[in-house]
């Protein structure tokens, strides 16, 4: 599962939305990237992120960039630790090569000072998401498993994780670093 070098991509991927009524999004981690390369991820071999939440709230949704699609649905998990073979909540997707937002079926509640992280395992076949062999988020890492084991590895996939202090879900548009470029 080493990384693939691939030319010319991606800027970070940012969460632009409102929720149902006035509740504002709680915080969206957002990683600042500029080069990415991809990391694969096979049925035996899974690939994810670990995280810190900025506040309490519940996850609702994951943004991510994939290069290479695989020929059928993904297990996304998601559970405190790093443990991608443990996850306390699943739901199976389906993946395009592009940019994906994952809605989740049902809101993960996450509290503020605990890691967390999220898995990306193939059914069948492939995947190659985008990666940064750098680490921009320092409040998380890579995270492979061989689908026993799972650790920490160098970098940062190309990501967003959306909190919202209520779980309802964001009402407006995804974009990918169209938002950020007028804070840096």
């Amino acid at each position: 599962m080493l990384p693939t070098a691939v030319t010319g991509l991606l800027a970070g991927c940012f969460v632009l939305g409102t929720y149902g009524g006035d509740a504002p999004a709680q915080c969206t981690i957002d990683p600042p990237t500029s080069v990415a390369i991809g990391v694969s991820a096979s049925p035996q071999e899974g690939l994810g992120q670990s995280f810190t939440p900025c506040e309490e709230g519940f996850v609702t949704r994951i943004s991510l960039c994939v290069l290479g699609a695989s020929s059928g649905p993904v297990t996304l998990g998601l559970q405190a630790g790093i443990n991608l073979a443990a996850p306390s909540y699943s739901q199976r997707v389906n993946l395009v090569t592009g940019s994906n937002t994952i809605t989740l079926a049902a809101p993960f509640r996450v509290t503020p000072g605990t890691l967390y992280s999220f898995g990306l395992v193939p059914t069948a076949g492939s995947l190659e998401v985008g990666y940064h062999d750098e680490n921009p988020y320092e409040d998380g890492t890579l995270v492979q498993s061989d689908g026993t084991f799972s650790g920490p590895r160098p970098g940062d996939l190309v990501f967003t994780v959306e909190i919202a202090p209520d779980g309802r879900r964001s009402t407006g548009p995804s974009s990918w670093g169209a938002v950020k470029e007028l804070y840096r």
